[in-house]
Formats: structure tokens, sequence, C-alpha cells
């Protein structure tokens, strides 16, 4: 697991895309979905960029965000589908529909929207589809969520 530090300024414009992604879907009528209240849906637009961002920064690779649509039929960054939390301890959730040979990266907090994330490793969407991980750990938000130790080593990704 690799940590990854970001400056004020970084953290600020990642926010502000943050912001700019909940207006989009609000502006377009998007219902959160998978479980998402209406009072944190401006989190976790913020944290799903921090996730992106954060990723792009581990690959040292540019990135653009999308914005004003969805993204995943093109991934979040470079091809890859990013999970963000900001729980340390957070699972990487895998949903009944998301395709199951995209791959799926976790980055997770130190249980704050801070400034230090973590890329915790990876899974083949289908590898994660395992009964004994589907679960609601909210009520009716059955998904499933990978444990960090089934993850996959960043080093093992063969990337672009």
């Amino acid at each position: 697991m690799t940590a990854i530090t970001l400056s004020s300024a970084e953290l600020t414009q990642v926010g502000i895309l943050g912001v700019m992604r909940r207006i989009s879907a609000l502006e377009n009528k998007r219902e959160p979905k998978r479980g998402i209240k209406p009072e944190t849906e401006w989190q976790a637009d913020i944290e799903g960029m921090v996730g992106e961002y954060v990723l792009a920064k581990y690959f040292n690779k540019f990135w653009t965000p999308v914005v004003g649509k969805l993204d995943t039929d093109i991934g979040d960054v470079h091809g890859y589908q990013v999970r963000a939390t900001p729980w340390r301890n957070g699972h990487l959730i895998i949903n009944k529909d998301d395709p199951p040979k995209d791959i799926y990266i976790l980055i997770t907090g130190e249980n704050t929207v801070g400034f230090t994330w973590w890329v915790r490793g990876w899974l083949v969407g289908g590898d994660g589809k395992r009964e004994e991980w589907w679960e609601a750990k909210q009520k009716n938000r059955y998904a499933y969520f990978v444990p960090q130790a089934e993850l996959n080593e960043m080093s093992d990704l063969i990337t672009f």
C-alpha cells in the first residue's frame, strides 16, 4: 500500500471539481445511487474526485476528470474504476451490476477527507462478486464488500 499526500492547493482543486460534479448531477436531475443519502451527496462526489486524483498521482499520469456525464464506460482514471472511502479500514465495494471485467482500485483516507490517502490494492470485478462478501452495511444497501486483505498488490497490476 502506498500513501499519497495532497497539498492544500491539490485538495482545494479536487474539492472544487467534486462540487462541480454534484452541481452537474443536480442540473441533470441524476438521483444518487446505491445508498448515498441526500445529506451525503456532496461529500460522496468530493470523496470520489479525491480518489480519482490520488490514483492519477500514484500513476504519475495526467488525469482528466469527467464532469457533466457518467464515466462508467471509460473508467475513472485511465480505464480503471476507483472506489474511494474516507475510512482507513474500508472495503472495496463492488455492486451487482458493475462490469465483471473492469479493474477496481480501492483508495482510503485516514477516517476523514484529509490530506493523506492510501492506494490499497485492486481486484477484477468478477473476482469480487463472491457470495460471502454480499452484505448490507446500511439498511437495504447490498453490495459485495471485499476486505482489503483480499486485494491484489498494486505492483501486480500491469499498467498502461
